[in-house]
């Protein structure tokens, strides 16, 4: 599950599967959505080795890439009384995250 924060404070979300297929559609969602709200920055969950594709993926389309511990996820939407654990919350608990933080980039 994907979120999208727009210049309204209101979000997009989409669903994108794990593979080059689901990538490249990836980048395409976030380039339509570019043409009113320019994306700079995508937060990731560092889940198993799931998101090392799609971190790579995006990095070398130009995407500033920061891949978050799931500990720091769980603990803010704990700490803002988020209490499901599903695709959709986490998803938008990174979003929110994302717009109270900043992560430094560091390339491995």
């Amino acid at each position: 599950m994907q979120a999208l924060r727009l210049p309204s404070g209101n979000y997009v979300e989409s669903e994108f599967s794990n593979d080059e297929s689901g990538f490249k559609k990836l980048v395409k969602w976030l380039r339509r959505h570019a043409k009113t709200n320019p994306v700079a920055w995508v937060v990731m969950e560092a889940t198993n080795i799931y998101w090392e594709d799609v971190a790579t993926h995006l990095h070398t389309q130009g995407y500033q890439v920061s891949v978050v511990n799931p500990l720091v996820i769980k603990g803010f939407g704990q700490s803002h009384l988020m209490r499901e654990k599903t695709d959709k919350v986490d998803s938008l608990t990174m979003l929110h995250l994302s717009s109270e933080s900043r992560f430094e980039t560091r390339l491995a």
